[in-house]
């Protein structure tokens, strides 16, 4: 089941998180560490209800957050999609016990974007970051551009991709 998360969801998230942090620091991916994402950003999340988590047996195994908030940085890409009111996606994460929850994440957050007549998905990754490019890649995502990003927490010394799908394609 895919639903909205709670406070009482944090903790399990955040062990997620720790458990994707480790993933990327063996894939020498610095997108996420000590400074980004914490649990400021997934209570803000929760209080806005665009965090949602995929829970069985009263276990969460992943989670996703969906809004419509984009990046400033997204201006300065030229996009072959009108993008006002697309759904973004900003975290993903998922534990490695749990195969297929990308996907079950992706379909969840597409199938929300049509309920509410939304049809363009948009999304962003670190260049060092080749799993989410490979999820986006699957999910049918197109690479538009990429931007170099010069302030905190986003300075990485490589640049980041914004991707978009048309759902009506």
């Amino acid at each position: 089941m895919i639903r909205v998360a709670t406070l009482q969801d944090l903790d399990s998230i955040l062990k997620i998180v720790a458990e994707a942090k480790d993933i990327m620091k063996q894939d020498n991916n610095n997108q996420w560490d000590e400074h980004y994402p914490l649990d400021i950003h997934f209570e803000e999340d929760i209080n806005k209800e665009t965090l949602y988590v995929l829970e069985e047996n009263d276990m969460i195994y992943a989670f996703i957050v969906v809004d419509q908030s984009q990046s400033e940085w997204y201006d300065n890409l030229e996009w072959p999609v009108d993008r006002s009111g697309a759904y973004v996606i900003h975290r993903l994460a998922a534990s490695s016990t749990y195969k297929g929850a990308a996907t079950k994440l992706f379909d969840f957050a597409v199938n929300m974007a049509l309920n509410h007549n939304i049809h363009i998905m948009i999304t962003d990754t670190f260049a060092l970051n080749k799993r989410a490019q490979g999820l986006f890649n699957k999910f049918g995502f197109t690479k538009v551009g990429e931007v170099k990003i010069n302030y905190h927490p986003y300075d990485k010394g490589e640049p980041f991709y914004a991707y978009y799908k048309n759902l009506e394609e």
